[in-house]
């Protein structure tokens, strides 16, 4: 959108002030100019209003009230469409838009569509500021591009504080230094290399070690034996087990099955029939009683009909009788009204003879239709009628405003008289051509002094950022400090010691820990509890006594149930007993594991030794770390001795150097300032005198001359202003004035053209000659009521004339149906007889209906009769079929193979379950083996085969605990020989350490994982989203600044701030910038959001109110050379004061003209 004319109607200092911004088709830089005071501020919040509405209250009404405020603009959108746009001030309604071309009207809603919805936070921070919003820094840009800068990245993410936590967590697992050793990954690596290199130095003698070996292999295939001989003999005790549990299960389904075999029962007949026989028996006696009390009501029905009478004659004329009844009302009706309308229509033909005597003498009725509303004729008059009264107040309108331009036009010719003649004062308007630099060199004087203060603050504060601090600025200017690669060199070298000095602590600490740890272990392994042979016999005797009741129970039939409650607590016998068997072995098993305890002891006295002379060696490591580091202390001092404090770290020394560097460089600016101020100071006192030598007055202020001046030049221009619109206005009424008389000549001839047209008119109407139009129209009028008279007079006696056929209608009808239907009622009045047949038909239809329903009531109560009839066959077939399948002759013989059925049922039932219970038995193991063995044995040979396999699982279980006891004292004996060194012990800690090793191997590689994700999303992020918007800003940054700055970039911190970046990498913060250098910072990050903003929405005028003053020339320049750049895209109006400005802009845009803002009524 551009604004290609502003008018400020009232509004500040201005009164019909226009600003012609688009002047023709080319589009360019717009720079406007004017000196202080002239109304550059006014205009900039002109626009903001225009665009936005005024706010309640405002400074703008020192001149005209809030009421009287108004601006206008023509506005022209990106799609080339045009609007004139107005606001005022007030309630409701304040801003009104007609678009050019096809007159479309718009509102405040209307105007905010066209312009995409912007804020008006957006136009005052981004689109229209001045310097002191810029030099506002950051919290001038507003949330919509902070938002575009910061928001759009990762959201609120802290980024940097993630990476740091991972970076922290991962250091904490492992440091990438080979001597470090605090970190648990360094621990155990250091303490994986010090185990492997025990191991490589232990030594074995070998004939020895080979001989025990070959014992250890010999007691090892001894107790596997053993072990495989204990495995099978528990798998027979399983069979025998689930062998004693099939047997009797198979007796008892035998049995049942025999008693299943001996019950004779019809085929197809079970336990269902007896219910469904008994069923049938109960519904056909039920249904027998139901149906005797149907016919007893059926025949009641019969009587009650035989009583019903119905008159066919009078069922047969039904609809003639209806509507004769019906037609009652209408005949006393007509009857009543034909006498009432036979006078009125006498009466009316009365009043029509005496209109046509009144009106028109002569006239017949007959002849009113000439008259009609819809004949031609009749149009013709009506039309010449309202003519008549058109062309009569056209005249005296016109009549009335020539009377009124005339006087206008006299009292304009005598205010212009009273204005006097055109007074000359180029001499004074001479002197202000000169104000406006010298304004500009005030206006940059303070300015310059308030950069000055702010310089000398921001000095203070990066002195006092200096810590160590310097005494004297001169001093921090002049001070000889080490170069940052030296300070770089020593910060490595002070880590590198660092390093080694905790990791030679870590190293202390560990061998202490471990220390702990050996001493622990050999106290818990002196306290621990070992099984006992006396608990195995314990349990080996309980599940003894367990198996003593199973034999009781299944073999001798024996009734153990007190002694197995007893022995089995709250479960059952077979489960107490396998839990007493799985108790025993784990007691045996428990036995042999804890065998080689006392080999154990002595590897961790030896460990316990070995770990006592690394604490020591960790002791001498730290010693000698520290005299490094007092070694490198000396060294540090000496480096920073001709500096006048005492050196802190290289870490803190480091930042020290970055902030010394950017104390330096803004005392660098502020000497430049300093000398700029002073130029500007001799501008100013130079023009003063000037001025007292221009207009002869050394002693009054210079304020006071000035201000003299300009009230006179004011008054001067004001007078002008009204002379001009006065004579404007003049004008314009002697235009208006010529145009009415033109208009009441054509009124006179269109009034010979009507007289011609009426004399026809009458003529044909018989109307007298020379008639008025108003007299004429009430004639007419007149007639029209007598023709609709005679309208009347016509219905009326067609209305009578229908009302006499009805009547005889009527008669006729009743005659006839008395004769066919009611003789007796003959000779009566036609409404009486249609009253007496109309009550004898009613009577007859309500005995029909009678009738009708006694007949369907009879016609139900059959049908059903012969239904419950067919319903008690079905049953009593139903039972008769279930005797027949039963095979029985009556009902007790039913019911005797109904309870064999039952029994049969039951039977089969109890045999299912069995055969499932004995699948689950076969389940349990090899179905082959059980099978074999229930063909072969009985109980008792099962339950003597399970004693003997007892007694040998006993004895193969201390077979199998010797063997191990030898396997035990193999090991031990190896491990001894296996050297004062301690191989096995060193193994198994090789192993344990390998385990710890790997469990932060692989937390560190989760967190190695994550943050190489985080970065290089973040990377890829930056590169995708970034650019948008910061490169494009960076690009206008090195533009402005000549390429002493060459891009920004973004820090991913909390704050996400913004960095200069220079050529050679260097990174600085904006208020480590000089005061211009920031300012045209936070300009290029508003133009490259303004171009961000118009490529995606309707783009809106860039205003801008003096922003390059602290702008050297070729940085000014290369601003401007920018800003023409955007402007045949985007509307850019640049305001300034500065004279030197507009020629630095007439360079960059040859044939530039400056817009001049018009004088305001008064100074700003």
């Amino acid at each position: 959108m551009r604004i290609r004319r502003l008018t400020i109607g009232r509004f500040g200092h201005f009164a019909d002030a226009v600003l012609p911004l688009e002047t023709g088709p080319e589009r360019g830089l717009r720079v406007i100019y004017g000196p202080n005071e002239a109304g550059k501020t006014t205009v900039l919040h002109a626009v903001r209003h225009l665009l936005f509405g005024f706010p309640v209250r405002s400074p703008y009404n020192f001149l005209y009230d809030y009421g009287s405020f108004e601006l206008t603009a023509e506005l022209e959108f990106s799609s080339g469409e045009r609007a004139e746009v107005r606001r005022v001030k007030g309630q409701g309604q304040t801003l009104f838009a007609r678009v050019t071309g096809t007159g479309e009207e718009g509102d405040e809603r209307w105007l905010r569509r066209r312009l995409g919805e912007p804020t008006e936070e957006l136009f005052a921070n981004v689109f229209g500021f001045s310097l002191a919003e810029l030099a506002d820094e950051e919290r001038s840009l507003g949330t919509d591009v902070r938002d575009a800068l910061y928001g759009g990245s990762l959201g609120a993410v802290n980024l940097e504080g993630i990476r740091k936590r991972l970076a922290s967590e991962m250091e904490a697992l492992m440091k990438p230094s080979p001597t470090a050793t605090r970190p648990p990954v360094n621990a155990v690596l250091s303490q994986y290399r010090k185990l492997t290199g025990s191991l490589s130095a232990a030594t074995v003698q070998a004939p020895a070690f080979e001989h025990l070996q070959e014992q250890l292999r010999t007691a090892e295939s001894a107790a596997s034996a053993c072990r495989e001989r204990v495995s099978a003999l528990r798998r027979r005790q399983a069979l025998l087990d689930r062998a004693a549990r099939a047997l009797p299960r198979q007796a008892l389904r035998r049995a049942r099955a025999a008693e299943l075999e001996s019950l004779v029962v019809p085929r197809g007949f079970d336990t269902s029939c007896s219910a469904r026989f008994e069923e049938a028996v109960a519904r056909a006696a039920a249904l027998e009683r139901e149906r005797e009390q149907l016919e007893q009501q059926r025949q009641r029905v019969a009587q009650e009909l035989s009583g019903v009478e119905v008159d066919t004659r009078l069922m047969g004329l039904q609809d003639r009788i209806v509507a004769l009844f019906g037609g009652m009302d209408r005949a006393r009706d007509a009857e009543r009204d034909l006498p009432l309308r036979i006078d009125e229509r006498a009466a009316l033909e009365r009043q029509i003879q005496d209109d046509l005597t009144s009106l028109r003498p002569g006239t017949a009725a007959s002849q009113l239709s000439r008259f009609a509303p819809k004949t031609p004729l009749r149009l013709r008059f009506d039309e010449l009628v309202r003519e008549a009264e058109q062309l009569e107040k056209q005249r005296r309108d016109r009549a009335g405003r020539a009377a009124e331009l005339r006087e206008r036009i006299r009292l304009a010719d005598q205010r212009l008289a009273e204005l006097g003649p055109a007074e000359d004062l180029t001499a004074i308007e001479a002197l202000f051509e000169e104000q406006a630099e010298d304004e500009g060199h005030r206006q940059a004087l303070e300015q310059g002094r308030t950069l000055l203060k702010r310089l000398d603050t921001r000095l203070a504060a990066a002195r006092r950022r200096l810590d160590p601090p310097c005494s004297q600025l001169e001093t921090a200017h002049n001070l000889l400090v080490p170069r940052v690669e030296q300070v770089e060199a020593m910060e490595r070298e002070w880590a590198g010691i660092d390093r080694e000095l905790s990791q030679a602590q870590d190293r202390r600490a560990e061998a202490l820990a471990r220390l702990r740890e050996a001493e622990a272990d050999l106290r818990e392994v002196d306290q621990k509890h070992l099984p006992t042979p006396e608990g195995l016999t314990e349990a080996r005797a309980h599940r003894e006594r367990g198996w003593q009741l199973i034999r009781r129970a299944w073999l001798a039939g024996e009734d153990v149930t007190e002694d197995a409650a007893a022995y089995a607590d709250d479960s059952d016998l077979a489960t107490a007993y396998e839990a007493a068997v799985a108790a025993a072995d784990g007691c045996a098993d428990e036995l042999r594991k804890h065998a080689n305890e006392v080999a154990e002891r002595a590897r961790i006295a030896l460990e316990l030794e070995r770990r006592k002379e690394a604490a020591r060696a960790a002791d001498q490591a730290i010693l000698e770390a520290q005299e490094r580091r007092e070694k490198w202390t000396a060294r540090w001092r000496a480096m920073w001795e001709r500096c006048p404090f005492e050196p802190d770290s290289p870490t803190v020394m480091r930042a020290w150097l970055k902030d010394h560097a950017a104390l330096v460089e803004l005392m660098n600016d502020r000497e430049g300032q300093a000398l700029e101020v002073d130029r500007h100071a001799r501008a100013v006192a130079a023009y003063e005198a000037q001025v007292r030598h221009a207009l002869d007055d050394a002693e009054a202020p210079l304020a006071d001359l000035l201000q003299r001046a300009r009230r006179r030049l004011a008054e001067h221009r004001e007078r002008e202003s009204r002379r001009a619109a006065e004579s404007e206005r003049r004008e314009s009424d002697a235009v208006a004035l010529q145009a009415v008389e033109r208009d009441l000549a054509l009124l006179d001839e269109e009034s010979r053209k009507w007289n011609t047209r009426w004399s026809a008119v009458t003529d044909e109407l018989s109307l007298p000659v020379g008639i008025a139009p108003a007299d004429a129209a009430s004639t007419i009028r007149g007639l029209d009521g007598t023709r609709q008279h005679a309208d009347r007079v016509r219905e009326l006696t067609q209305r009578i004339d229908q009302m006499e056929s009805a009547l005889r209608e009527f008669a006729d009808e009743a005659a006839d149906l008395a004769r066919a239907a009611m003789p007796e009622a003959e000779g009566a009045r036609p409404q009486e007889i249609a009253e007496q047949l109309h009550a004898a038909l009613l009577r007859t239809l309500q005995a029909a209906e009678k009738r009708t329903q006694l007949q369907a009531r009879q016609d139900d109560q059959e049908a059903a009769l012969a239904a419950k009839s067919l319903e008690i066959q079905q049953w009593q077939r139903a039972a008769s079929e279930l005797l027949a399948l039963a095979e029985a002759q009556d009902e007790a013989a039913f019911r005797e193979v109904a309870a064999r059925a039952a029994r049969a049922e039951e039977l089969r039932h109890e045999i299912d379950r069995l055969d499932r219970e004995l699948r689950e038995i076969r389940a349990e193991g090899s179905e082959d083996d059980l099978d074999a063995l229930l063909a072969q044995c009985d109980l008792a040979a099962i339950v003597d085969e399970r004693q003997r396999v007892e007694n040998e699982l006993e004895a193969a279980e201390a077979a199998g605990e010797k063997a191990n006891q030898e396997v035990g004292q193999a090991r031990s004996a190896l491990e001894r020989i296996d050297g004062g060194t301690g191989a096995a012990a060193i193994r198994e800690d090789i192993q344990a350490t390998l385990a710890e090793l790997r469990s932060h191997a692989e937390r560190y590689a989760v967190l190695a994982v994550a943050r190489k994700l985080l970065d290089d999303e973040v990377t890829r992020f930056a590169v995708q989203h970034q650019p948008e918007l910061l490169t494009r800003a960076g690009a206008v940054f090195a533009h402005m600044t000549g390429g002493r700055y060459s891009g920004l970039s973004r820090l991913l911190d909390e704050r996400g701030t913004i960095m200069a970046i220079r050529p050679g990498g260097d990174q600085l913060a904006p208020w480590q910038l000089s005061t211009g250098a920031a300012q045209q910072l936070y300009l290029a990050l508003r133009l490259a959001y303004v171009q961000h903003y118009c490529a995606r929405s309707e783009p809106l005028p860039l205003i801008m109110d003096d922003v390059l003053v602290n702008f050297d020339d070729a940085r000014a320049r290369a601003t401007l050379h920018t800003l023409a750049e955007l402007s045949p895209e985007i509307q850019v109006l640049f305001f300034t004061c500065h004279p030197h400005l507009v020629e630095l802009a007439r360079s960059v845009v040859p044939g530039l003209t400056p817009i001049e803002i018009p004088a305001p009524v008064g100074g700003q």
